[in-house]
Formats: C-alpha cells, structure tokens, sequence
C-alpha cells in the first residue's frame, strides 16, 4: 500500500484488492490502515489527501479537524499542548488593567474607584474591574490593583450610590468627626474643639459658660451652677460631665482676692 493510502476490498486485511487516499486532514494512514486523528493533534505528511501521521498541538497552537491552527493575536499565553479550540488561546492581562470586548487583545484602564488583580482572559470572553466596596476603601488613581484603606480622620469621597467606587479621601475639619470614611458633624452644641482630623465623638468638646456645667453624660444643654458652688468655664468632651465647685466657708477660710472664683456666693445673702 502506497504511503498515505489505505487497503480497500477483500474480505479481510490479508485478501484487500485496492487502496484509497487516505482522505482528509482529520485521518491519517499507516500500514495500510486509516485512523482519526486524535483531539488536540492534527495530522503530518504527505498531502491533505494522503496523510500518514499525528502530532500534538504544542504552544500557542489548537487542532480542530486534523488541522494545527494559530491562536489569535494576543493570545498566546496558554501553553498547554492538546488544546482543541480557539476558546482555549489566553491573554495575560496585567494588574489594573482589563478587557472590555470580545474576541479583542484591546487592554483598558479600571477606572477610579475600581480595581482589577493580574489574570488571563480565555478567547471569545471579557474582563471586568471590581468597585471598591464600603466608604472605608477607595482608589484615586486609573490601573490600580487593589483597594486603599481611608486613613484615620478622614472621609472618602467621589462615591457612588450604593457607598462603592470611592474616588477619594479629605481629612474632617471642623465640628466634624470621621469613622469608617464617613463624615458626621459633632453632637449639638459640642463644636467647640475645631481641630481637624477627629475619629470619634468624645473627641467633640463644648466649652462651658462660666456659671455653668453638664450635668449628664451626653447632655445638649448647660445646667446652670448651684447655690453655694461656682462653675468656671471649661472645655467638656462628648459623653463626659464636669461637677459644680463648693464655694469656701468665709467663716472658716480665708482667701485673697487671687483665689475667688469667677463665679461665687456671698455668704452674708
């Protein structure tokens, strides 16, 4: 039997009478017998018509039909030998960056306020970046790869609904105090303390007037001092109190004009 053919007729293969090409690229012929070539080879030798063995597909190469064929351009970064369509050719996509339209090696930007790891993209598939979630996290740079945490005392900005895809962070300022990227303004009345960069509640301070003081904890309003006491001005943080002063005995003590409070009972009233 010539090469790339295979025995025809006869009853048996010890009585073939003939011989036929092999056929077309997805057989191939050896020893007179024709076989299919196997998934993830294509066949060799000889024409499209007569040929006479198999190889694997290796590299950036799939087989379909007996045929070896190229993977598309960009797509060369599975290596793995057998592959058997073109869905199984990838790309490798760098961190920040994704791909946007199918069946293309285009590679784009995450936008601010998202982020994508490094990962392969198959033929015939896209990519997508991920929002930054919560108002704790945040990007402010195109390509970025992973999430910043917001700093202490600041508030992120630039979200959109949803309190995802943050662009930004700013320090609170003011009668305001920052938790988890948020920006929440002091208690009522508690906007004395203007020093920036504010974590918590307790760290708002109402300044007293004098004659005056809180009397419980969290309280929105001044409790003036009671009788026989004296109350200077103080700066009282949120959630904390201060206590009225007992007044000395003029009976019992004497002071000089350096020691009176601000604020004090006359004794002979």
């Amino acid at each position: 039997v010539s090469s790339g053919y295979y025995s025809t007729g006869g009853t048996s293969s010890t009585t073939r009478t003939g011989q036929s090409q092999c056929g077309g690229n997805q057989y191939y012929c050896s020893g007179g017998v024709r076989y299919n070539v196997s998934s993830g080879y294509y066949s060799t030798g000889g024409t499209s018509t007569t040929r006479t063995g198999q190889s694997q597909c290796t590299g950036a190469t799939y087989c379909s039909g007996g045929v070896q064929n190229s993977c598309p351009s960009g797509y060369d970064d599975n290596l793995d030998a057998g592959k058997t369509t073109n869905t199984q050719c990838q790309i490798s996509v760098a961190g920040g960056r994704y791909i946007g339209t199918r069946y293309s090696s285009t590679v784009s930007s995450c936008n601010k306020g998202y982020y994508k790891a490094s990962h392969t993209v198959s033929y015939g598939n896209t990519s997508s970046c991920s929002a930054c979630l919560g108002r704790d996290k945040y990007t402010d740079t195109t390509g970025s790869t992973s999430c910043k945490n917001v700093l202490a005392g600041y508030y992120t900005t630039g979200c959109k609904a949803g309190n995802m895809a943050c662009t930004g962070q700013s320090k609170c300022t003011g009668a305001t105090y920052c938790s988890r990227g948020v920006q929440n303004s002091c208690p009522t009345i508690y906007t004395d303390d203007t020093t920036a960069g504010k974590t918590a509640a307790n760290q708002c301070q109402v300044r007293t007037d004098g004659g005056y003081y809180i009397a419980a904890a969290q309280d929105d309003e001044q409790t003036q001092c009671t009788t026989k006491h004296y109350c200077p001005s103080a700066l009282v943080s949120y959630g904390s109190t201060n206590s009225p002063t007992a007044c000395p005995d003029p009976e019992t003590h004497s002071v000089t004009a350096a020691e009176l409070p601000d604020k004090f009972y006359d004794a002979t009233i």
